[in-house]
């Protein structure tokens, strides 16, 4: 099909929609590789957190009381460098500061008890108890993460194989209907039947040309030939008449005829009318044979039948005179009506011709609109296509950044809310020792003394009563007041900022989803207005062949009549000439042998002495 011209767009469109197609499956499976890969590293890392913390917390229940929290700082440590920079880095430096005997601070922990006495028992049973509760509060958060995350790849997976299959599946059609080529071939298997269609007709209207001409030229040659023959009989008849009214008006013949008449007596009446009846007879049949070579035979019959009676010898030529003028105006009258008829037939037939060659014209050029209407709003609808696309594409960003966001706000809101548990806690054990504290100091007990005896003297003491560090307390306090106030703002404006985050998003998927409506809700409006247009098509299609049936059935008529209609329009003044010479000549004669005389014709001076 190298070089093959083709009717419709249809290839040019396919292949765009099949290009755009290709790259969006590319892009969606790349976008689908790389969140699968991120996931897999993200589960594979919290995994193995989870991992390190259940074998630090297995570690910290297997431990004796008697051993040092550095006996297990290892595992411990092994997790903490997991979980870095997942967690909050305040709890991450606790663990491992309580480990290592230090304070979060770096300083030595055992230096900075508020003088209180414990055993190492004690310390140890207090510090892992802690430590395992941030530990087991760090693995319950990985693992909740970790199910989530599970959740959230079920369903962007889900998602995925969706968007793609639609995909797929459009780019299957596509590939098929570029296979198939359905309206190209559909408008190339048309033209090639209206060429067909139209080599028939003009094969046939040539054959008919021919045979028409073929006709026309064998009709020219017998006409020919035979005005060829009787333009010589008519030369020899009119020459024969010359020759013989030469011989009987000469001079010699007229002194001749004058003797003879005057010679005759009373007696010779009878002959004398006898010969001006074959007289008459001779100058009727005369007038007869001049006026058409068709009357030869009437000319010769009147000759004939001269001789043979009187007067009434001529009444049967002329009743056939009579009735051979009525003929030939009959006659006349036919052609008349014949040539009428032909010119009004043509002229009707070639308007209807025209108006249906005009129709014709008109359905051809509104089929050619329709068609460029149904190109652009295929354009459109294909443009439309892509936009849907484009927007289901910027759907799925946002909701996957959502999902994102969504998910950092919900770590970071649980780490929020662990801190805080944390500071709490911190700031009630604080507050409850110094408040221990303060009491005890008030309790006063009076020395035992015996009747009579004086007390013993005070024993020796600090000046006042100890209190604790009271101020360095005071300021802690409020400092782990102040945290917890800093943690529950961050806490509040999170959630602010997630409840803003997710009204945006509700926007923006409210407004994509209804114009992803609006652009179906339009390619049906477009589709249907191609159903529409395609219909028009057909109609104009039927409504032309229509049109092409009755233009050929005039043009049927006109092929029809076109033989005797042409005889008619070359012929008639011929005909009506010819017509008119017969008539006058038939008239002439039947005056000549009714005894009228008319001395410029045939024997004229010879009939003047006729009675």
């Amino acid at each position: 099909d190298s070089g093959r011209v083709e009717l419709t767009d249809e290839r040019t469109r396919i292949e765009a929609q099949i290009t755009e197609l290709r790259k969006d499956v590319k892009q969606l499976e790349g976008d689908r590789a790389k969140e699968v890969k991120d996931y897999e590293a993200t589960k594979e890392e919290s995994q193995q957190t989870i991992d390190a913390l259940d074998a630090a917390i297995q570690k910290l229940d297997e431990a004796k009381p008697d051993e040092s929290l550095a006996s297990i700082s290892g595992s411990v440590s092994r997790a903490m460098m997991m979980a870095e920079g997942k967690v909050k880095q305040s709890d991450v430096r606790f663990v491992e500061g309580a480990v290592n005997d230090q304070n979060p601070d770096g300083s030595d922990y055992n230096n900075k008890k508020l003088n209180e006495k414990a055993t190492h028992t004690q310390d140890y049973k207090l510090r892992s108890g802690k430590i395992r509760k941030v530990l087991v509060a760090m693995n319950e958060t990985f693992t909740t993460n970790l199910a989530e995350l599970e959740e959230a790849e079920v369903k962007h997976k889900s998602d995925y194989d969706t968007l793609h299959g639609a995909k797929s599946d459009e780019l299957s059609a596509a590939v098929e209907a570029q296979t198939a080529m359905a309206e190209e071939k559909g408008a190339r298997a048309k033209a090639k039947q209206e060429a067909e269609d139209d080599i028939d007709a003009l094969t046939e209207q040539k054959d008919n040309d021919k045979t028409f001409l073929t006709q026309t030229n064998s009709s020219c040659t017998t006409k020919a030939a035979e005005f060829a023959t009787r333009q010589g009989l008519r030369t020899d008849e009119i020459a024969s008449i010359n020759e013989a009214i030469s011989i009987l008006r000469s001079d010699d013949a007229r002194d001749t005829f004058k003797k003879s008449f005057e010679s005759q007596s009373f007696l010779q009446v009878d002959v004398k009318q006898a010969k001006c009846r074959v007289m008459r007879a001779h100058a009727a049949a005369a007038v007869l044979r001049s006026a058409s070579p068709s009357l030869k035979l009437l000319a010769q019959r009147t000759e004939l039948l001269a001789p043979e009676g009187g007067e009434n010898s001529f009444s049967t030529i002329i009743v056939a005179i009579d009735k051979m003028v009525t003929e030939l105006r009959a006659e006349a009258d036919v052609d008349v009506t014949k040539k009428a008829d032909c010119d009004k037939q043509r002229s009707t037939k070639t308007a209807e011709a025209k108006v249906e060659s005009k129709e014709i014209d008109k359905a051809n050029a509104r089929i050619e609109e329709l068609k460029s209407e149904i190109s652009t709003l295929r354009d459109e609808v294909a443009s439309t296509n892509s936009s849907i696309a484009d927007l289901r594409v910027d759907l799925r960003t946002a909701e996957l950044n959502r999902e994102e966001e969504h998910n950092e706000y919900v770590e970071d809101k649980l780490d929020d809310e662990t801190a805080k548990s944390l500071v709490e806690q911190a700031h009630g054990v604080l507050q409850q020792r110094y408040e221990g504290l303060a009491l005890a100091q008030t309790k006063h007990h009076a020395p035992v003394v015996a009747d009579g005896e004086a007390p013993p003297p005070p024993p020796a003491t600090f000046e006042g009563d100890y209190k604790g560090a009271q101020g360095a307390a005071s300021g802690i306090l409020a400092i782990l007041e102040t945290i917890k106030e800093d943690i529950q703002h961050d806490i509040n404006k999170a959630d602010k900022e997630e409840s803003d985050a997710l009204s945006a998003y509700t926007a923006l998927k409210t407004e994509m989803e209804t114009s992803i409506t609006d652009k179906e809700s339009h390619i049906g409006t477009l589709e249907g207005q191609i159903g529409d247009k395609l219909g028009e098509i057909s109609d104009k299609e039927t409504e032309r062949t229509g049109d092409e049936g009755d233009l050929e059935g005039v043009m049927g008529v006109l092929k029809s009549i076109t033989p005797g209609c042409d005889f008619i329009a070359v012929n008639f003044d011929t005909r009506v000439e010819n017509r008119n010479a017969e008539i006058d000549g038939l008239k002439k004669a039947k005056a000549m042998l009714q005894g009228a005389k008319f001395p410029s014709g045939p024997d004229g001076s010879f009939l003047q002495n006729c009675p």
